[in-house]
């Protein structure tokens, strides 16, 4: 099961802080950047689970008029660092 699949299986969504330190934006990233790194020291890593593109695309969705800041940064700026702001990178 790839980190997105296991993100967005709903029953870890139900119980995201069983897997994240913190349930808000920066755990997520956190969560989401050691397990990327994880994969990358065993030789597993192919692509990053980013998607190219995302980040100009977040930019534009969320207002911003310059895409010179990381997702988390972006979302935690439009929505706060918090549980409900997790919510919305689900929506």
């Amino acid at each position: 099961m790839s980190l997105i699949e296991t993100l967005t299986n709903p029953d870890v969504r139900k119980r995201l802080g069983r897997f994240i330190y913190k349930v808000n934006v920066s755990g997520l990233s956190d969560f989401v950047s050691g397990y990327q790194l994880a994969l990358e020291k065993r030789g597993l890593f192919e692509e990053p689970f980013i998607p190219n593109g995302f980040s100009d695309w977040l930019t534009k969705r969320l207002g911003f008029p310059l895409n010179n800041m990381g997702w988390s940064r972006m979302i935690i700026e439009r929505y706060g660092n918090t549980p409900e702001a997790v919510e919305k990178v689900y929506v």
